[in-house]
Order: structure tokens, then C-alpha cells, then sequence
């Protein structure tokens, strides 16, 4: 019992670093999850409490088995006799067993008073008659109802049941005699041995209950090994019970890390696509900002062109003017075209962006309701586990 004690308050120690582990694990996690983690909380301070309930019965046995023990003491300490014995000390002293000589006839229970054997006390005289039972098994005698006789009054001696010695180890058993016939006054073995029969009454009464006080203590054990297995069964299903809460708290805890992992995966994602636009779109700018400075240095040279133009003409004739003219004009017709070419070209190349990111929109928005429904269907899919374990745990 003390062995199951200290293997108690070790599993006691244990569940409480556990608790204390919850505890440090709920701080950190979301409200619905704490919620499920204080079920698991409940779940072992009930076990917890059962190991007290359980201890508290271990004492309880042995206090019980502790006031048996004085009580049979206080039984046994009353006769001086009882001092031999073996095992734990409280033995009795064998009887005399009393033969009849050889040569004696055996006497009858009805023979009158002076021609039977005499007793003990005195001496040999008539050759009695007696019986020697013997007791080998104690605890065949411990199961058997003790047997005792009152002496008879017609003084037809004296039947003793017998009664084991307590303890374990060597016992001695004592050998009680059965003397039949009457002695010379009428008495079972005479006055010597009615007398030592006597004297030995309150020592076979001690022993009865000392008979009985092992029957308690047997019975008081064995309600406690029932107990103690019950609450034994009771604490395995608690233990699997919280394994497996445990483990579905970690899948679950799991799942929340995997959905951290994908949102922050998504981030990411969207933050690339935003860096990726912007350099496209610089791109862009670069590509139209070079176009117009061709653009733009193509038409300083034309005018250039045509500055130079106008100055000769203008130091020239008639005809000179107007070939200068026309062909001016004709340099403003060319750069109006090119003009209207690189205006068609950005046009295009502003609605292709544009047709983009209304592309890219989509498909963001078309991400972030998989994403809100992989986390939905991840939640249904972890509360019909947590129901399904609840379930299983009520028919258990």
C-alpha cells in the first residue's frame, strides 16, 4: 500500500506539471481554443481528484486495519496463557493429550460415576477413553464456523472446536482432547481438567474474534482491491480520454498553423504581385518617357530643319519660298502622323494595363474566398471531430 501511495502522489506531480503546461498553452492560443483546452483542464482535475478519492480510501483501509489490530490485541492480552505460538507471536500452548493405558478397557459416555477411566488429575485409574482432533489447515478452520460446546452438567467431559493460531509462517496448532467416560467423582477427567478446560474459555473466545477480526480485515481488503481496480479501469478510460483530446488538440492546433501558414502565404503572394505591377509599370513609363524623348528630339530637329529652311528662303526668291514651303509642309504632315501613331500606341499600351489589372483583381478576390472557404471547411471538419469524440465519450 505504501508502494501504490508514493505511486499516486508521482502520477499527482505529474498531472499537475501537465495542468501547468495547459495552462502556459492556453495564454498563447485563440479564444475557441482555450475553450477547448479548459474542457481538457476539467477532464484532469476530475482525474485528479479521483487519485485523491483513492488515496484518501488507502488511508481510510488502513486505519481500519489498524483499530482490528488493537482490538484483536486487547482480546489476546486478557489471557496469560496464549504466549507461545508462531507467526506473529499469538499462539497457544498445546493441550495435554491424555492416552489410555494399555491394558485399560475402553469406558462408555453413559457409564456410572467410579467405573470409567479417571482424569487427568487423577492419574491413570479406570483407563478413560479419549478422542484427539487435530487441525492442519488453518484456513480451512478460519472458513469453518467456530464450534464450542458449554460442559455438560452431568459431567460428560468437554468438545472444544478448534481454532487456528493467528499470523503466518509455523503455526502451532493445538490439539484439543475429547475425554468420554467419568471419572471417580462423577466429572469428565475429574476436577483438574474441568478446571484447566475452563480456564482455557475466555482464551477460545479471544481467539474467535480474533478468527472473526481476520474475516473483517480479508473483507475490508477486498472491498478496497475492488475499489482500487474500479478506480483503476475508471483512471485508464480518463487517461485515453485526455490522450485523445490531447491529440485532437494538437490537430487542431495543427490546422490553425496551416491556415496561418497560407494566410501569410497569401500575403506574400499579393505583395509580389504589388511589386511586380509596379515594376511593370515603371517599365512602361521608362518605355514611353524614351519614345517621347525620340519623339521630342526628332521634332527639334525638324524644326531645326525647318528654321533653317525658312531663314534661306527667306534670303531667296519667290520660287525659292514656296519649294521651302511646300516642303515644310510636308515635314509637318509627316510629324503630325508620327504624332498620332505614338498617341495610338500609348492608348494601347494604357488599356492593356488596365485590362490587366482587372485581372488581377479577380484573381485576388478569387483567392481570398478559397482561402476563406479551405479555413471554413477546416473548422466544420474540426468541430464534427471534436462532436464525433464527445460522442464516443458519453456511450463510454
Amino acid at each position: 500500500m505504501e508502494e501504490e501511495a508514493e505511486q499516486a502522489r508521482d502520477y499527482g506531480n505529474k498531472l499537475a506539471q501537465e495542468m501547468a503546461r495547459l495552462g502556459r498553452i492556453t495564454r498563447t492560443l485563440a479564444p475557441d481554443e482555450s475553450a477547448s483546452l479548459e474542457k481538457l483542464r476539467r477532464l484532469v482535475a476530475t482525474l485528479t481528484e479521483i487519485e485523491r478519492q483513492e488515496q484518501a480510501a488507502l488511508e481510510q483501509g488502513k486505519a481500519r486495519e489498524a483499530a482490528l489490530r488493537a482490538e484483536i490485541a486487547e482480546f489476546t492480552g486478557e489471557t496469560t496463557e496464549d504466549v507461545g505460538g508462531g507467526g506473529d507471536g499469538l499462539g497457544e500452548k498445546p493441550a495435554a493429550v491424555v492416552s489410555p493405558p494399555p491394558d485399560a478397557a475402553p469406558a462408555t459416555a453413559g457409564a456410572p460415576a467410579g467405573e470409567g477411566g479417571g482424569g487427568a488429575g487423577k492419574g491413570q485409574e479406570g483407563g478413560g477413553f479419549v478422542l484427539e482432533k487435530t487441525v492442519d489447515d488453518p484456513l480451512a478452520a478460519m472458513a469453518e464456523p467456530q464450534e464450542q460446546e458449554e460442559e455438560d452438567k452431568s459431567g460428560a467431559g468437554k468438545i472444544v472446536g478448534a481454532v487456528p493460531a493467528a499470523g503466518g509462517g509455523a503455526v502451532s496448532v493445538p490439539r484439543t482432547a475429547v475425554v468420554l467416560g467419568g471419572g471417580e467423582n462423577g466429572g469428565g477427567g475429574g476436577p483438574a481438567e474441568r478446571k484447566a478446560n475452563h480456564r482455557k474459555k475466555p482464551a477460545l473466545e479471544g481467539k474467535a474474534l480474533f478468527a472473526e477480526g481476520l474475516h473483517r480485515i480479508e473483507a475490508a481488503y477486498e472491498v478496497a482491491a475492488a475499489e482500487r481496480e474500479e478506480s483503476a479501469a475508471r483512471l485508464s478510460r480518463l487517461r485515453l480520454a485526455v490522450a485523445r483530446r490531447q491529440r485532437e488538440e494538437d490537430v487542431a492546433l495543427g490546422h490553425a498553423e496551416l491556415l496561418q501558414y497560407l494566410l501569410r502565404f497569401e500575403e506574400l503572394g499579393q505583395h509580389s504581385l504589388e511589386r511586380q505591377e509596379q515594376l511593370r509599370r515603371c517599365r512602361a513609363e521608362r518605355s514611353t518617357l524614351s519614345l517621347t524623348r525620340e519623339l521630342l528630339a526628332t521634332q527639334a530637329r525638324l524644326l531645326e530643319t525647318i528654321a533653317g529652311g525658312v531663314e534661306e528662303a527667306s534670303k531667296g526668291g519667290k520660287g525659292v519660298r514656296e519649294a521651302y514651303l511646300r516642303q515644310i509642309k510636308g515635314i509637318v504632315e509627316s510629324v503630325e502622323d508620327s504624332l498620332e501613331d505614338q498617341t495610338r500606341l500609348l492608348d494601347n499600351v494604357r488599356r492593356r494595363r488596365h485590362v490587366a489589372e482587372e485581372l488581377q483583381a479577380s484573381v485576388r478576390e478569387d483567392r481570398k474566398r478559397f482561402f476563406a472557404g479551405t479555413k471554413e471547411l477546416s473548422d466544420e471538419c474540426y468541430r464534427y471531430e471534436s462532436l464525433n469524440a464527445h460522442l464516443a465519450l458519453m456511450r463510454r
